[in-house]
């Protein structure tokens, strides 16, 4: 199943940080085996890190050559302040190819290892 979120120029984030909205994700929990989701990026909006402060688990998108460091670092600093308890990362949007090519490309995913641990 999917619920979608109604298309609105502005999330509303009392109703995303409200009491309905864990029980909700509570029932949903009771029903299915997984509830994923999926939502803005936390730096953008404050809904994103209230509802990550309701589920289980967080799981946390950097996009690959996109992300920088210092902004993946804020943002679980973000998620930390909220609540979220962050179970891991993913590193999307990765050209292997690209990586593959380029032994420098290594060394970024050690500096994301470093400063993400």
């Amino acid at each position: 199943s999917v619920l979608p979120q109604l298309t609105s120029a502005s999330p509303d984030y009392d109703m995303f940080a409200s009491d309905e909205m864990q029980k909700l994700i509570d029932t949903l929990a009771d029903r299915f085996d997984l509830v994923v989701i999926d939502t803005a990026p936390v730096l953008q909006i404050a809904e994103a890190r209230a509802l990550a402060a309701m589920a289980d688990k967080t799981l946390f998108v950097v996009r690959w050559k996109d992300t920088p460091v210092h902004t993946a670092r804020m943002a679980l600093d973000q998620l930390e302040r909220a609540g979220a308890d962050v179970a891991g990362a993913v590193l999307n949007m990765v050209d292997v190819r690209a990586q593959a090519k380029s032994s420098a490309e290594t060394h970024l995913y050690r500096e994301y290892e470093k400063e993400l641990a």
